[in-house]
């Protein structure tokens, strides 16, 4: 019996999906905007995007950067839109860390 146990081990790990390193969180459309703290592997900082667009805002750590994003989503918060901000998990999922 120990053939049949290589064949099952075989099929279970082929549907074993790797994570992009690219993951968006799953837009729900209720939001005007999104803002996403991603790493910069090349640069060593992370950047802040807004709808996938760079802001021009980074930082050096992560608290800073995730400060920076959630100050302008207040101000987009200000204007009446609805917005949220993510950060960058070491998987390369998205987790939210403010929201309104």
């Amino acid at each position: 019996g120990s053939g049949m146990a290589f064949g099952a081990k075989r099929s279970g790990s082929s549907f074993k999906s790797k994570p992009r390193p690219r993951t968006l969180a799953p837009s729900t459309g209720r939001h005007d905007h999104e803002y996403h703290v991603v790493w910069d592997e090349a640069a060593k900082v992370w950047n802040v995007d807004r709808d996938d667009d760079a802001t021009g805002l980074s930082a050096r750590q992560q608290s800073a950067a995730v400060d920076l994003a959630i100050h302008e989503a207040q101000q987009d918060h200000s204007k009446r839109l609805d917005v949220i901000v993510c950060v960058q998990q070491n998987d390369g999922t998205f987790t939210t860390v403010w929201a309104p």
